[in-house]
């Protein structure tokens, strides 16, 4: 790779002072956008008309893989579109992934947006987006008896709510 940049719908002074901020020297190039040219050539346009100061059209974030001048990969982060939230990535006993993850919504109205990613792509693999389901307590999946060994010892069913 020979150059990392990030390039911003802002204007280059704004770029300046992140790159000031941050303590940036010349390991990353921060580029202006600041007339969208390049973030609509790619299609990553963000409108953002309700958010504080008029933010108006913005660029997605998204990784870009460039080899002369032609984009071989392009992945956008969807899931920040939808907002803060908590994820928990359930694993097995050794720590490795099970696959699967659940995802807390802190604004309500993110968990319907959420929906719209349901059998797209995350990093090359489908997507399955389903709400949560509600346990109801006191209600118990019903398993039939099994055979009893020792049918002197029985057991009774349990209850079962009608």
């Amino acid at each position: 790779m020979d150059t990392v940049t990030c390039i911003s719908v802002n204007d280059a002074s704004v770029m300046q002072a992140w790159k000031k901020d941050l303590n940036i020297r010349d390991e990353v190039l921060l580029l202006s956008d600041g007339n969208r040219e390049f973030t609509l050539a790619l299609g990553v346009e963000l409108d953002l008309p309700d958010k504080p100061m008029g933010l108006g059209i913005r660029s997605q974030r998204y990784a870009l893989l460039a080899e002369d001048g032609v984009v071989k990969v392009l992945n956008l982060d969807t899931i920040a579109l939808l907002g803060p939230l908590i994820v928990t990535i359930l694993t097995d006993r050794n720590g490795q992934p099970k696959g699967f993850a659940y995802v807390e919504f802190l604004e309500v109205e993110a968990v319907q947006e959420a929906f719209w990613l349901h059998e797209s792509e995350l990093h090359g693999r489908p997507i399955k987006v389903a709400a949560k389901r509600t346990n109801v307590p006191g209600l118990k999946q019903f398993h039939p008896l099994r055979h009893n060994p020792y049918p002197m010892y029985s057991y009774s069913r349990p209850h079962m709510p009608s």
